[in-house]
């Protein structure tokens, strides 16, 4: 097991995946690929092409690698699957935030998609749910959903949630300012 791989050597090993070679990509991640689905390479900074974040799609656990160059920054399970990637700066230092939708929660009668935002470091700055649905007894009295949906703009991030329960709809609508470390809740967009 290599500890501090290299971006050359996680994505070699990551194409050997591809092609179904798991054991030899599996030593160097020091972990197994049981679930795997896909691997992403994204520069993540504008000005600096060597600023990259890899992620490794898993059923049950994905992870994240940030590099400098050939140089490993930060590494991280993530607490769902990853199943979309966006990248967006919303403090305008040229770094991009990466923005996951990832699946966190499911079972039977029960799923839950959840955005979570992360620095380069790989620091969690927020998280809210995406899709979230519960049906455990098939009744309708006891139905519950949520879904979630985000706008990101330059320091601000607006998330709108609709919910449903028991057939009674509700919609919020919240706003969060990026201070260049967290999102806040704002009182309402600018």
């Amino acid at each position: 097991m290599i500890l501090a791989v290299t971006l050359s050597a996680l994505l070699s090993a990551m194409k050997a995946a591809d092609r179904g070679q798991w054991e030899p990509a599996e030593k160097v991640l020091g972990y197994n690929l049981n679930g795997y689905g896909w691997t992403r390479d994204f520069a993540i900074s504008s000005a600096d092409k060597n600023l990259r974040a890899v992620v490794i799609a898993r059923m049950g656990g994905s992870y994240i690698y940030t590099f400098q160059s050939e140089k490993l920054i930060a590494k991280m399970p993530t607490p769902g699957e990853v199943l979309s990637v966006e990248l967006f700066d919303f403090d305008a230092d040229q770094r991009d935030e990466i923005i996951t939708v990832q699946k966190t929660g499911w079972g039977t009668g029960i799923y839950h998609e959840e955005f979570i935002i992360y620095s380069a470091s790989l620091k969690q700055l927020w998280r809210a749910t995406s899709y979230w649905y519960a049906d455990v007894t098939g009744r309708k009295q006891d139905f519950e959903m949520e879904e979630g949906f985000i706008r990101s703009a330059a320091q601000r991030l607006q998330y709108v949630s609709m919910k449903d329960k028991a057939g009674k709809r509700t919609r919020s609508r919240k706003f969060f300012k990026f201070d260049g470390k967290h999102f806040v809740p704002a009182r309402e967009e600018p």
